[in-house]
């Protein structure tokens, strides 16, 4: 895990000193997206089985995806946890 923290270091450091100063007067905020590889689900039971049916996938996460000052959904709804259910959106014209 050492090494993958300093790469997502060093990936940081290096966009935020060589890249993002480029387009600094096109942008008015940013975001970032992480996306970890394929990996195997665990951790439960129904998760535990031979490699050719084990679930896999991958993690991904967008800094400031949900919020609406800086995020417009223009189709479906969020997903959220302990959320009542929310009536689907209207298309934005």
């Amino acid at each position: 895990m050492e090494g993958r923290e300093s790469l997502y270091h060093k990936s940081k450091h290096f966009l935020d000193r060589r890249v993002i100063p480029r387009f600094e007067g096109f942008f008015k905020d940013q975001n970032r997206l992480f996306e970890t590889a394929t990996m195997f689900y665990g951790g439960h039971p129904q998760l535990e089985l031979d490699n050719s049916l084990r679930p896999r996938g991958k993690i991904q996460h967008m800094t400031a995806v949900g919020d609406p000052q800086r995020t417009q959904l223009i189709s479906g709804r969020w997903p959220a946890v302990n959320v009542p259910e929310q009536a689907p959106l209207e298309r934005s014209r």
